[in-house]
């Protein structure tokens, strides 16, 4: 990936204990016009809007897309040959293995048109 690709169009955010009229907000500030979900597990009880049922349909609402990745690209894989003996996941390895590297791909692809926001925790 070049870095003249990617300068200003990924950018990083988390539902934190934001509001959704907040979490809007910081998105159009920046320009961003698609949300990549990169949760492994999209869902949170403690703030039921950022879970992806509710979340898709919300952000469509103001024209921004949502696309969960959390399976190729999600800080908990269901690989069990990239957890170390203590259960941790192990990110070298991880960033080894073809699904890690499909969903690097498809990232990559999409920021050559598209100005994104990483959603995690």
């Amino acid at each position: 990936m070049k870095k003249q690709m990617i300068t200003n169009r990924l950018f990083s955010i988390g539902h934190s204990n934001l509001e959704f009229p907040r979490f809007v907000q910081l998105l159009q500030q920046s320009g961003v016009c698609a949300v990549v979900d990169v949760r492994s597990q999209p869902f949170s009880k403690w703030l039921p809007w950022s879970s992806r049922p509710s979340l898709e349909p919300q952000l469509r609402d103001y024209e921004i897309g949502y696309h969960c990745m959390g399976d190729l690209l999600g800080g908990r894989p269901r690989q069990a040959n990239v957890y170390d003996s203590e259960g941790r996941v192990d990110y070298e390895r991880l960033k080894a293995t073809g699904v890690f590297q499909k969903g690097l791909d498809r990232l990559s692809q999409a920021l050559e048109d598209l100005r994104l926001a990483m959603l995690c925790s």
